[in-house]
């Protein structure tokens, strides 16, 4: 949650909400992103409170299955979002949330993840909730 937490804040702070698009999520960090927008309330308090006037838009095509094309494509987004995550944080990105499609880790995690996605949505839902529920306005915090 950190890390798709720290994706909008950059996103958020580079101005990059709307289409097209500069910087993109990895695939890890893109599942939390659509779990975290099926509970669109708490998607909106969460967009609203780091500073947006609306939610973050979501590009629904970025899929992993692609060829080389998607893949340079995506990769390059990436890196962008890499470097931005390096220079506001001042770490390296984790490789195991931020690696590129196909240097991932990920083919065998990101199938555990979606096949267990059942735990993963309930800590999410439950963070939403208490997320929905600290928010007392847009902006701020009870």
């Amino acid at each position: 949650i950190e890390e798709l937490l720290r994706f909008l804040v950059i996103k958020t702070i580079a101005g990059d909400t709307t289409f097209p698009y500069e910087m993109a999520p990895s695939l890890p960090i893109n599942d939390a992103w659509k779990a975290l927008m099926i509970m669109p309330s708490a998607y909106s308090k969460l967009c609203l409170a780091i500073g947006n006037d609306g939610v973050i838009d979501h590009d629904p095509f970025w899929d992993e299955d692609d060829d080389n094309k998607d893949y340079e494509f995506k990769s390059k987004h990436i890196n962008i979002t890499k470097r931005a995550y390096q220079d506001l944080f001042d770490q390296e990105p984790a490789k195991l949330y931020w690696a590129l499609p196909r240097e991932s880790t990920g083919d065998k995690l990101m199938k555990m993840f979606r096949t267990s996605s059942m735990g993963s949505g309930v800590k999410l839902h439950k963070w939403a909730s208490m997320f929905s529920s600290s928010c007392q306005s847009p902006g701020g915090y009870s």
